[in-house]
């Protein structure tokens, strides 16, 4: 959902990402208290400023040669 592509960024996809994954967290019963409330104060910065944010620092690693991925902490 982060990649840029010829399409470009598209906050309302991204927070509905974000959406589906808290949700299929939800329902294998591993979504904490405090992932919960970091995933409220996200959406609420999400929808203020559509993610501009996010767009530069990903505009900006790929000027460099990167890309952000993900990776399970365990």
């Amino acid at each position: 959902m982060l990649e840029l592509d010829e399409e470009g960024y598209d906050a309302k996809i991204f927070r509905s990402a974000l959406e589906e994954v808290v949700e299929a967290r939800k329902r294998s019963g591993d979504f904490s208290e405090t992932a919960q409330h970091h995933y409220e104060q996200l959406d609420k910065i999400l929808a203020e400023t559509g993610g501009g944010e996010i767009l530069k620092l990903i505009e900006f690693l790929d000027a460099l040669g990167y890309r952000i991925s993900l990776v399970d902490k365990d």
